[in-house]
C-alpha cells in the first residue's frame, strides 16, 4: 500500500510516499528503511523502485523529498549535505511513530551522494539499525576533484573562494549550470543538456538545471568519513560499480575504510553508476540489499 505522506524537519514540511505490505495483522510491526536520495534529485526514479521492491520484501519504505526538492517546502534547489541529514534524522523520527513500524528495526538505504550522507546520519543517530550505501559517495572534497584534471580543480577552488567573499560582502552566492558543479560523463551531460533545453527537467519532481556556488562548497566541505568512524555497532553494506566514472571506486573505498564496525564491499564487475539501477544489473543490486537487510534489519515483528 502507498500513501502520500508529511513530515517536518527544522520547521519545514517534507513530502514523501509511505510504502506498507499488504496485509498486516493487527498490531504486527515490521521493519523499516528510509531512502536516501542521491545528489541534488527528488523522489523519483531508482527510489521508487527500490521502495516498491523493498515493501515488497515486506518492509515498510519511506521515500521523500529533501527540504528544496520535488514537492517539498524550503529554498528550491538549495543543497546542503548537513541540512540533508537532518533531513533524514527527521524520517527516521517519523517513521518510528508509525503503527506498522518496529522502532528498533529502521535502517537507511542511500544510493550516490545519499550513500554518504546515510553513512553520516549512522554515526549521528544510533537508531539506526543498519546501512546499504550504494556506489556511495565519500570526502566531497576527495570526490570532486576526482572529476576534474588537475587545473581545473585549482580554478573550480579559486571561483569557490571567490563566491566566498562575494557572499560575505552580498549575502547572494552565484547559481551555475549543474554540470559546473558534479561533472557528467560527456554521452550523460548531453542527454542532461537536451532535457534542458526541452524543458523535461524542470518539473517538480526532476533535478535542478542549476546549483549554487554555496552548494559547491558545501559538498566540497562535507566529509563523512569524520562521523563514519562513529558507525561502530551499525552493519554497513558497499555496493560499488568497478568501472563508475561519476563515483571512482576509491572515493567510495575511503568511506568504507573509515567504518570502524561490521562491513562488507560487494563490487560489481564490468559496470559504470547509472548501471546498477537498471537491468540486469539491478538484480545483482536488488539481490545483495535484500541479503543484507534479511540478516540485519528483521522484517516482521509482532507487537
Amino acid at each position: 500500500m502507498e500513501q502520500e505522506v508529511s513530515f517536518y524537519s527544522d520547521g519545514l514540511k517534507l513530502h514523501g510516499d509511505l510504502y506498507v505490505p499488504e496485509g498486516l495483522a493487527p498490531g504486527e510491526r515490521r521493519g523499516a528503511v528510509v531512502l536516501v536520495q542521491g545528489f541534488a534529485t527528488a523522489k523519483s526514479g531508482p527510489m521508487y523502485t527500490m521502495a516498491r521492491a523493498l515493501c515488497d520484501s515486506g518492509y515498510v519504505a519511506l521515500n521523500f523529498d529533501f527540504r528544496g526538492f520535488g514537492e517539498s517546502e524550503g529554498e528550491r534547489c538549495r543543497m546542503l549535505p548537513l541540512e540533508q541529514v537532518e533531513d533524514t534524522r527527521a524520517a527516521i523520527s517519523y517513521l518510528a511513530q508509525q503503527a506498522s513500524v518496529d522502532p528498533a528495526s529502521i535502517g537507511l538505504y542511500g544510493a550516490s551522494f545519499g550513500g554518504g550522507l546515510a553513512v553520516y546520519a549512522a554515526g549521528m543517530d544510533a537508531r539506526v539499525r543498519c546501512v546499504v550505501a550504494a556506489v556511495p559517495v565519500g570526502n566531497g572534497a576527495s570526490w570532486m576533484r576526482s572529476l576534474r584534471r588537475a587545473w581545473e580543480w585549482r580554478e573550480f577552488l579559486a571561483i569557490l573562494h571567490e563566491d566566498a567573499l562575494n557572499r560575505a560582502m552580498t549575502g547572494e552566492t552565484r547559481w551555475v549550470p549543474r554540470g559546473e558543479v558534479l561533472i557528467y560523463e560527456p554521452e550523460v551531460a548531453a542527454r542532461i543538456a537536451e532535457a534542458a533545453r526541452s524543458g523535461q527537467a524542470n518539473a517538480a519532481s526532476a533535478r535542478c538545471n542549476e546549483l549554487s556556488l554555496l552548494t559547491a562548497q558545501a559538498v566540497v566541505d562535507f566529509a563523512p568519513e569524520l562521523m563514519a568512524v562513529k558507525v561502530t555497532s551499525q552493519p554497513v553494506l558497499f555496493i560499488v560499480a568497478e568501472n563508475d566514472p561519476r563515483v571512482p571506486v576509491e572515493v567510495s573505498r575511503e568511506l568504507y575504510d573509515s567504518v570502524p564496525g561490521p562491513k562488507k564491499w560487494v563490487v560489481i564487475p564490468g559496470v559504470g553508476h547509472d548501471a546498477v539501477y537498471n537491468p540486469p544489473v539491478w538484480d545483482v543490486h536488488l539481490s545483495a540489499v535484500r541479503d543484507w537487510l534479511s540478516i540485519h534489519l528483521p522484517a516482521p515483528s509482532a507487537s
